[in-house]
C-alpha cells in the first residue's frame, strides 16, 4: 500500500497570527496540527506552532481558520475560536473550537408555533450568533418551547432524534443539520492509490425501523383541529423499516422499531416525515469503522465514501454498501513524520 505523499500547503489565522507554509511575511510556522470536525460532538483543532519573536500569542476567543491543500486545490477545514493556549519551551499548543462548542454555551428561552424542526434550529443556530449552512426542514412542529438549562446543542440534537438528522459545522464555520437524504459531495478512496488503512465492519441495528405518532386531529378533522387530542392513535401512526438491502421504506414499522411522539406532532403527515428520517439514520449505520487517506480538505461530514479496487480476497470487500457509506466526522493530521492524511470516520 503507498505511503502518505507529505505534499502540504497550508494557511492559518489566530487572532493576530498569520501562518502559511510559504513562510513569507509570517509571524508562525506550524510544526504539526490535527483538525477533527464532524457529527456526534464539538469540532476541535490542534495546533503545533513555533511563533517568532515579533509574534503575539493568540488568546481564547479569537478567531481561528485553518485552510489545507493536498495538491488538488485549497480547501478551508476549520472555523472556530480559540479555546486554549499552552506555552512550552520550543512553541504553543493552541487547541480551538467549532461552533458546536459555542451552541453548547447558548441558553435561552423561546417558543415557536408552526415552524418545521428546521426552521427552529435556524433560530437556535442564530440565536449562538452563527450562520447556518444546509439545514433540512423535517417535519412541522405546531408548538414547541425551549426552556433555559438545556443548551441550544442539546435542543438542536433533540430536535434530531425526532427527525433523523444530525448536526456538524462546515469548514466554513456555519451550522449544518441533515439527514442521510441531504445530498453530500462525493469521496472516493481506492486502493493501491488513495487509500492508506481502513478498518471496518459491517453491523446491524438493534432498532431496523421507526414507530411515530402524532397526537392531534388535523388528519382526520382538519388543520383548524390540530389541538384536539384524538382517542385513536393508529390514523397518526408514522411509520417506516429498514429494508433489505439497507433501504428505508415508509409503511411498515420492521419487527424491533424505534417508538417515539411528540406532542408538537399534530398531523399524520408529519408523524411519518419523522418516522422516514429515523429510518433513513438506522439505514446508514450498516458500516462503522474508519478509512484513512492521502490528504485530501474537500472530504465534508455527510459526503458519501466510495471505496474501490479491493481484491476480492479482502476482509472488507463486502463490507461497503454499493452506495457508498456516509462520512460521519473528518480528522486531517499534519506532521513531519506522516505527512498530510485525511481520516474519514463513518
Amino acid at each position: 500500500m503507498p505511503g502518505p505523499s507529505g505534499a502540504l500547503a497550508y494557511s492559518l489565522t489566530l487572532g493576530g497570527l498569520r501562518a502559511s507554509s510559504d513562510g513569507r511575511g509570517d509571524s508562525a510556522q506550524a510544526r504539526a496540527l490535527q483538525v477533527d470536525r464532524g457529527m456526534g460532538g464539538v469540532g476541535r483543532a490542534v495546533l503545533d506552532m513555533v511563533v517568532s519573536a515579533d509574534g503575539a500569542a493568540p488568546s481564547p476567543g479569537d478567531p481561528v481558520t485553518v485552510s489545507l491543500n493536498g495538491g488538488a486545490g485549497e480547501a478551508k477545514v476549520f472555523t472556530g475560536e480559540v479555546f486554549s493556549v499552552v506555552a512550552r519551551a520550543d512553541g504553543l499548543r493552541v487547541v480551538a473550537t467549532d461552533g458546536l462548542a459555542t451552541l453548547g454555551r447558548t441558553d435561552l428561552a423561546k417558543v415557536w408555533e408552526d415552524k418545521t424542526a428546521g426552521s427552529i434550529v435556524k433560530d437556535l443556530i442564530s440565536a449562538a450568533g452563527l450562520s447556518a449552512g444546509d439545514v433540512e426542514d423535517g417535519p412541522n412542529l405546531t408548538g414547541y418551547v425551549v426552556m433555559r438549562g438545556p443548551r441550544a446543542l442539546r435542543q438542536i440534537e433533540r430536535l434530531g432524534a425526532l427527525t433523523g438528522c444530525d448536526v456538524w459545522t462546515s469548514g466554513e464555520g456555519k451550522v449544518c443539520f441533515g439527514g442521510p437524504a441531504t445530498p453530500g459531495g462525493a469521496v472516493l478512496a481506492e486502493w493501491g492509490k488513495t487509500l492508506l488503512s481502513l478498518q471496518v465492519q459491517a453491523t446491524t441495528p438493534r432498532q431496523d425501523g421507526a414507530e411515530v405518532y402524532a397526537e392531534g386531529a388535523a388528519g382526520a378533522q382538519g388543520a383548524d383541529k390540530a389541538h384536539w387530542l384524538v382517542a385513536d392513535l393508529a390514523p397518526n401512526q408514522g411509520a417506516a423499516k429498514v429494508a433489505a438491502g439497507g433501504q428505508a421504506t415508509p409503511g411498515s414499522p420492521g419487527d424491533a422499531p424505534l417508538h417515539g411522539g411528540l406532542g408538537a406532532l399534530r398531523a399524520a403527515a408529519d408523524a411519518k416525515t419523522a418516522a422516514l428520517g429515523q429510518a433513513r439514520w438506522l439505514a446508514q449505520r450498516g458500516v462503522m469503522g474508519w478509512v484513512e487517506l492521502l490528504g485530501d480538505p474537500k472530504v465534508e461530514p455527510g459526503d458519501t465514501l466510495t471505496v474501490t479496487g479491493l481484491p476480492r480476497q479482502h476482509p472488507a470487500s463486502g463490507v461497503f454498501p454499493a452506495a457508498g457509506a456516509r462520512v460521519r466526522r473528518v480528522t486531517h493530521r499534519f506532521d513531519l513524520q506522516r505527512g498530510f492524511t485525511t481520516r474519514v470516520v463513518l
